[in-house]
């Protein structure tokens, strides 16, 4: 039964065997290669050979094999396997009793807690595409990813709510809220959707360029081996306690909660971070791990470092950076103040983690996001299409299993014919396969005829002693067409002039470099993301 469960498990590897077997690796270090419950072992392979979405199904193997370990924890509840289960099985009743069906698409716009991940997991049950959006939207850009993504259902709340002509169901309070619904729906199981909708997630970018994309990722083909290779890559085992904070509408906390639960580990959900609140609520539910943004890891380093060291989880082994770029500095900093314990990775809608750096990476390679993993691919390629030598910058593309195109786009943005996709990024490898990311191609500015990177110049800014944080820009110019103004934030009771900022810059890099202009803030605005 192992055996046969293990090969249902690997079936999309099995055609490579060295990566088959670096899975049992992971698997044994991660715990699991332990003789399972034979009931809930034969009905996973029984929905394994039915096609059904390879996440729900885990969810269900673990609420039939562990059904009293603890799932999921939020400010309000407190669920097991069993438990969750039994929910995810009346949601999708409710949502059956609204008229969804198979290849149908659900979107959700809601805060973190169980019902995000109930309707999510009740579409995968159900064969249905699941798309979250952003709680931080508006109007406008809400009723365009409705529009755009054809969605038949929008849950949300009160609060959340838009004017759209989209069904909506609320998860407030009232006799037809969500909430009712679920008490008075059945706990069976709903009816097998067999291999159901292809695009079981549509996640929208972020939109840096334009509009926001509809990125379509088939995750039924290899989502238990790119799981397990992210449990691999940071280290976990299935008794994990492991804390999310950020948006779970993002794809790494989305990725990174199925992965938990998917794990048969403890998922905990708060809606925002709330520094030494936050530390002592992870130090009472013993967290092991948690996700963050850069900008929180800088907010956690700014507490009192007193209070900071006292509340600091002692069970804490492992946080991850996702989102926005974590500056080496920080990394530096945060694994000397707070442990070596920091993970960082580089990731992309499109495609999932693309890769991870470990911390002892971390500390002795600051400057990258490590080394891609097993299942993806990556070229740097220059502007006339031939690849880039060994640390020569240039643009980064990468192939994975998962991604399929962006919704309702022209062909043009599909993966090329090899394919390998651009996420947008300037980037080099070194000879060892470390990965570095430059900056935004978006954001690189052309002044003069030379391509700058406002990363590079935000590095510099950041080594100051007096500069906290710092965000560079380019500005029109009618000289040079366009300018580099700096935005600086300075560190608590420290006090620094323009000139002495700009001298700081060309004391470390090319005079072209150097910013024309300089303002000062008192924080910078920063996204869900960092």
């Amino acid at each position: 039964m192992k055996a046969m469960l293990a090969a249902r498990l690997l079936e999309p590897l099995l055609g490579h065997g060295r990566r088959a077997l670096d899975l049992l690796t992971i698997l044994r270090r991660a715990g699991y290669l332990v003789l399972p419950k034979p009931a809930p072992a034969a009905r996973l392979l029984t929905d394994l050979a039915l096609g059904e979405h390879r996440l729900s199904l885990l969810l269900r193997f673990h609420a039939h094999d562990q059904p009293d370990g603890i799932a999921l924890i939020t400010d309000e509840l407190r669920l097991t396997y069993g438990e969750l289960d039994a929910r995810v099985n009346a949601c999708a009743h409710v949502l059956l009793g609204l008229g969804v069906r198979a290849s149908d698409r659900v979107a959700a716009r809601l805060p973190n807690g169980s019902t995000f991940i109930e309707v999510a997991f009740a579409c995968a049950r159900l064969g249905v595409s699941f798309t979250p959006i952003g709680t931080h939207l508006k109007q406008r850009e809400v009723a365009y990813i409705l529009e755009n993504s054809s969605a038949q259902l929008l849950v949300t709340t009160p609060e959340l709510r838009v004017e759209t002509r989209v069904r909506t169901l609320e998860a407030g309070v009232g006799p037809d809220s969500y909430k009712n619904q679920l008490a008075r729906a059945s706990r069976s199981d709903p009816p097998r959707a067999g291999r159901g909708s292809k695009d079981a997630v549509l996640m929208y970018t972020s939109g840096t360029t334009g509009r926001p994309k509809g990125a379509r990722r088939d995750v039924r083909a290899s989502a238990i081996a790119e799981l397990l290779y992210m449990v691999g890559g940071f280290d976990l085992t299935r008794h994990e306690r492991f804390f999310i904070c950020t948006p779970l509408y993002h794809a790494a906390p989305w990725a990174f909660s199925n992965m938990i639960l998917g794990m048969g580990a403890t998922l905990v959900l708060a809606e925002k971070w709330h520094g030494l609140a936050s530390l002592e609520r992870m130090s009472k539910l013993n967290v092991t791990g948690m996700l963050v943004v850069p900008t929180l890891v800088r907010r956690w380093l700014d507490l009192p470092q007193v209070e900071r060291r006292r509340a600091h989880p002692r069970r804490l082994t492992k946080v991850v950076s996702a989102g926005a770029r974590f500056p080496s500095q920080w990394k530096v900093e945060a694994s000397a103040q707070i442990g070596p314990i920091f993970y960082d990775f580089y990731g992309a809608t499109e495609l999932g983690v693309i890769s991870i750096s470990d911390p002892q990476q971390t500390r002795q390679r600051p400057e990258t996001v490590g080394r891609a993993l097993p299942h993806i691919e990556l070229r740097i390629l220059r502007p006339d299409g031939c690849e880039a030598a060994v640390g020569e910058r240039g643009e980064l593309f990468a192939r994975g299993q998962n991604f399929d195109g962006y919704h309702g786009e022209a062909d043009k943005n599909r993966p090329d014919a090899e394919g390998f996709i651009s996420v947008g990024d300037i980037a080099t490898l070194d000879m060892e396969g470390y990965l570095s990311i430059v900056d935004r191609i978006a954001d690189m500015v052309i002044s003069g005829g030379v391509n700058l990177y406002p990363a590079e110049i935000e590095q510099v800014l950041r080594e100051h002693p007096a500069i906290s944080d710092a965000a560079v820009i380019g500005v029109p110019d009618e000289e040079f067409g366009e300018a580099l103004h700096a935005f600086v934030v300075l560190a608590v009771d420290e006090t620094l002039s323009a000139e002495a900022v700009v001298a700081h810059c060309e004391s470390q890099l090319a005079k072209v470099k150097r910013p024309k202009f300089v303002t000062f803030l008192e924080s910078l605005p920063r996204s869900p993301q960092g």
